[in-house]
């Protein structure tokens, strides 16, 4: 009962005592009772009413939480970690790696990491099993036995240039990204042994195309990346290819889209 109706009920109560120590009517009493016990059963409604809501929503409360203490936790997604984090390389990644690099070793430690690549070399017996995977920071090219520095783009048109000399064969050619960089991939096979033909590395040693080998070359513009500005270049390729590498081509685009850059970079000395 609110305060207005508990006023009009005492006003009431005061009117009925009045009547029945006056000299009004028996009906004129009972007039005023009836209304007295109708505000009363009104009274008595409302509360009946609020509790019943309140009771409603009180179990509306408790199905929610019941519900929610139900409900299967999910557990927060951890992406898995890499096979592999560089150590001593310029530029810092990390990457998943082909399978067949597991049957290297027990672990997947690279045949050789330095400042200026990082490779996995499987070769029991050339003659029917050999594979590489290496990535690379070339920082000039030998042309005609003159060291020429290189940038993404010279270092691509130094490649296009051995092609129209016939030295190799470019056979695919495809725009990509590397972890949000542009790249370009191309698919070529050695046709003359090039020595140094590949790229060179700040050390001064050099990599060589072989005839008849494919591979396929990823060039990945890292400028303002690479703090010595050299050109980064991730491939693989295989002389002989057992049953186990088969899918060596998908698997090293599968690697290309798993590559990271790691943000800090250690101080490469070559």
């Amino acid at each position: 009962m609110n305060p207005i109706q508990a006023q009009l009920r005492d006003v009431l109560r005061a009117e009925a005592r009045e009547a029945a120590m006056s000299t009004q009517t028996q009906h004129e009493f009972e007039v005023l009772t009836s209304r007295l016990e109708a505000l009363d059963r009104r009274s008595r409604t409302q509360r009946i009413i609020l509790a019943a809501v309140a009771a409603v929503a009180a179990l509306l409360a408790g199905a929610a939480l019941v519900s929610f203490l139900r409900a299967p936790q999910v557990a927060p997604v951890v992406p898995p970690e890499p096979d592999f984090t560089s150590t001593s390389f310029g530029v810092p990644f990390s990457v998943d790696l082909p399978a067949w690099t597991d049957q290297l070793s027990s672990t997947t430690s690279p045949t050789s990491e330095a400042p200026g690549w990082v490779t996995w070399n499987r070769c029991p017996d050339p003659e029917t099993e050999c594979i590489g995977l290496s990535f690379n920071r070339y920082s000039t090219v030998n042309r005609d036995g003159v060291r020429t520095p290189v940038t993404v783009s010279s270092y691509y048109d130094y490649l296009k240039s051995l092609a129209a000399d016939d030295q190799i064969d470019i056979t695919g050619e495809q725009p990509a990204t590397v972890d949000g960089r542009p790249a370009i991939v191309l698919t070529i096979t050695g046709k003359e042994d090039l020595p140094n033909g590949l790229g060179c590395h700040r050390d001064g040693s050099c990599d060589q195309f072989f005839p008849g080998v494919p591979g396929r070359y990823a060039i990945v513009d890292t400028q303002g990346l690479d703090p010595q500005g050299a050109v980064l270049v991730l491939w693989t390729r295989s002389g002989a290819v057992a049953a186990a590498e088969s899918t060596w081509l998908d698997d090293f685009d599968k690697t290309l889209a798993s590559f990271r850059f790691v943000t800090e970079s250690p101080s490469p000395s070559a």
